[in-house]
């Protein structure tokens, strides 16, 4: 499926730093793994996001969750937003497809996702945003396994050291990251 481009906008915006530090929060170069520790920033920044798709795409974002290990207070991630936007029907990802464009966003189909319409923000990855239809399998995964990590310390240590040995294994090769981390990820599913 062919979508439009992403345009220029949000080029001119401000590097994603911390204000304390004045270290990146975001951005990492595509097909690479690298964690960083977590920083309350990330939940800041999703806000501001989240804000901004609901603004672009009006009644086609039904809702918008921060999802992903950025989500997850405390837990090392890769320095990227991850953003579940429910919509009605995947046949409105062409529309919706428009409105990230000029947000700066450009669909990834290499990320190769069952029933998710990936897009992926900057040069140096700042923000994935993910279509997927209200209510199914997957809007409900992704709400499951991030509120499962949330709740569960035990499970969200587990996960870490998974992730952190994924990353040390697989540092420039992402989809072999995210390959490895499906197991994992099943079985919180599966025990939720």
């Amino acid at each position: 499926m062919a979508f439009p481009g992403a345009s220029e906008a949000g080029a001119d915006r401000p590097p994603f730093r911390d204000p304390c530090t004045g270290e990146h929060v975001l951005g990492l170069e595509p097909g690479t793994v690298r964690l960083r520790e977590y920083t309350p920033r990330w939940a800041e920044l999703y806000t501001i996001e989240a804000a901004e798709l609901r603004a672009a795409l009006g009644a086609l974002a039904l809702d918008v969750q921060h999802v992903g290990s950025t989500a997850v207070p405390g837990l090392v991630a890769k320095p990227v937003l991850d953003i579940a936007v429910a919509i009605p029907a995947h046949a409105q990802v062409p529309r919706c497809a428009t409105s990230l464009a000029r947000l700066g966003y450009q669909y990834a189909y290499w990320a190769d996702l069952d029933n998710d319409y990936t897009f992926e923000k900057g040069v140096e990855r700042t923000h994935h945003v993910h279509l997927v239809e209200l209510e199914s399998r997957q809007w409900v995964d992704y709400l499951r396994f991030r509120d499962a990590l949330r709740s569960n310390s035990r499970l969200a240590r587990e996960y870490e050291r998974t992730k952190l040995a994924l990353g040390a294994r697989f540092c420039s090769d992402r989809a072999a990251y995210t390959r490895a981390k499906a197991d994992f990820i099943r079985h919180v599913l599966s025990i939720t």
